[in-house]
């Protein structure tokens, strides 16, 4: 079915097919087309016509009922609103983490405060909570960009931003890989390394299958519906990691290929419905009341250029990054550590031997 709004003279025109999911809503609340028109402001002939229509166009009963008798929804019916929730799910989650990226966008079309900053991160929610943080007295505007951790790193090397936000495993066998696959873009005679927060990543779960569900293995093993992360996230390339190590092929997991590009919208597919499991911080399954399985402990850091983190805008992120006003708040959320926020790190040590290549355009 095609939802589509029109606006007219600042007026929200509903579709017809938006129409019917109140009128079967309100059925289902009022147990009555007569009460559910009263409630809608509809008049009972263009309700019980409206029915009729999308009953022939669908071959089969949406309620049951006679006039001035109660009604309910047939199995068909409830489905139609069932999906219908479960966009709505789909669509506050992106909505949410679009908001920060849109607030950006339009505060650099107004009268900009005195510092300002551009960073393409890889999704975090503490990082969201951070920009929140660091913009509150206006003395700085942050415009962000949320991207793959590879695609951050690329950027900031292009110069089309200040800083880049990224993430690699704790633990040296998988942390080998990701450094091998960010190394070209991060040198230690160019740039700056900023701690950012520890962050548990691993398998979200729909909560029935939570105690079913112990590995990578089992979600094979029990053909549950997958949802992935896009391709050149760190969190794509760390489940592809952990699948090669456990000797599993992306073939075996049904819905590889199927992709969102945060981890909230990843959790709220599966907290729809729409799948069974996906791969994410903990703190997102935890908000979207999922069952969590975690499977690897990650560094998330910012990179700048060299000196850069002594420039007025930087220098404010990493004051309030660093402060305990964030450490807490970040904390406090499920499967964070933030006690190296704002520290600077040993480059050196994590990309020995780095080689920046800079595309010009």
């Amino acid at each position: 079915m095609k939802f589509s709004v029109n606006w007219l003279d600042g007026q929200e025109i509903m579709s017809e097919e938006k129409v019917l999911l109140a009128i079967l809503s309100a059925i289902q609340q009022q147990g009555s087309l007569s009460q559910a028109t009263k409630s809608l402001g509809l008049s009972y002939r263009h309700a019980w016509g409206m029915l009729g229509k999308w009953q022939q166009k669908l071959g089969s009963p949406l309620f049951h009922g006679e006039r001035g008798r109660g009604a309910q929804l047939t199995a068909l019916g409830r489905k139609l609103l069932e999906l219908d929730e479960r966009v709505k799910q789909r669509l506050a989650a992106s909505l949410v983490e679009l908001s920060v990226e849109l607030e950006g966008a339009l505060a650099s079309s107004m009268e900009s405060p005195r510092l300002s900053l551009k960073i393409c991160a890889s999704h975090d929610l503490a990082l969201t909570q951070l920009i929140e943080q660091v913009t509150s007295d206006n003395t700085l505007r942050i415009e962000i960009e949320f991207k793959g951790s590879l695609d951050s790193l690329v950027a900031l090397n292009r110069r089309q931003c200040d800083l880049a936000g990224f993430h690699l495993p704790e633990a040296p066998d998988l942390a080998n890989l990701s450094v091998q696959h960010f190394r070209k873009w991060i040198n230690p005679e160019k740039h700056e390394l900023i701690g950012f927060v520890r962050r548990q990543q691993g398998l979200m779960l729909a909560p029935q299958f939570t105690g079913k569900v112990q590995a990578l293995a089992d979600i094979a093993r029990l053909k549950l519906r997958y949802v992935n992360r896009q391709r050149g996230s760190g969190t794509r390339l760390l489940f592809d990691q952990l699948l090669s190590a456990q000797g599993l092929s992306n073939a075996e997991i049904e819905g590889y290929r199927r992709e969102e590009y945060t981890h909230g919208a990843v959790a709220a597919t599966i907290a729809s419905g729409m799948a069974d499991a996906g791969f994410g911080i903990r703190a997102a399954a935890v908000q979207s009341g999922l069952g969590f399985v975690p499977l690897a402990t990650e560094n998330y850091y910012f990179l700048c250029r060299k000196g850069a983190n002594k420039t007025p805008a930087i220098a404010k992120f990493i004051e309030v990054l660093g402060g305990a006003g964030f450490r807490l708040m970040a904390s406090a959320q499920a499967g964070y550590d933030a006690s190296t926020a704002g520290m600077p790190q040993d480059i050196a040590a994590i990309f020995p031997g780095g080689k920046t290549r800079i595309q010009k355009h």
